[in-house]
């Protein structure tokens, strides 16, 4: 026979950032395009060059360093030209449960030594037969034994029908 674990009514909410959604600000990137390299631009040190274009001469590459951001933004050079792009996150909360709650203690028995405990008290294990995982939620705290009893969690659906109130 199962028994069955109810959800305490009393503490079945909402979870109140189920389904949050933000978008935040990510990497700053800085591009450039030039037609001569001003002597600050180091290849490989504050800057990468990607492509060199001839005729007419082009520059294409990346800054990361960003003092030479600021050092273009102050001096100005007229063969540069920049290009700033700021990646967006979007941040999700789509790992977050739907409602909180907790069981109601309920006393079980041990089909196994016929004592009653807590369904807080059982125990778990697991170990590996050469072929499977064999595990237990259900080891009976005093003697020991697995699938000690029948339990079953009553679902968040059915705790909110007990409660009337719909989806």
């Amino acid at each position: 026979m199962n028994t069955l674990i109810k959800i305490d009514l009393r503490t079945l909410r909402k979870n109140p950032y189920y389904g949050y959604r933000e978008f935040v600000p990510g990497a700053t990137r800085t591009s450039f395009t030039a037609t001569e390299l001003p002597k600050f631009f180091k290849d490989g040190i504050n800057c990468i060059i990607t492509e060199i274009k001839a005729d007419p001469i082009q520059y294409f590459g990346e800054i990361i360093d960003q003092k030479l951001v600021v050092r273009c933004i102050n001096e100005k050079p007229k063969c540069v030209s920049l290009s700033i792009s700021r990646e967006v996150i979007e941040v999700t909360s789509n790992n977050q449960p739907e409602y909180f709650f907790k069981y109601l203690p309920t006393k079980i028995k041990c089909e196994e030594c016929h004592n009653s405990f807590l369904h807080t008290e059982l125990k778990s294990d697991s170990y590996f037969d050469g072929d499977d995982d064999i595990w237990s939620n259900e080891i009976c705290p005093i003697c020991g034994e697995w699938h000690c009893c029948h339990i079953k969690y009553e679902s968040v659906e059915d705790a909110l029908k007990r409660k009337k109130v719909k989806l």
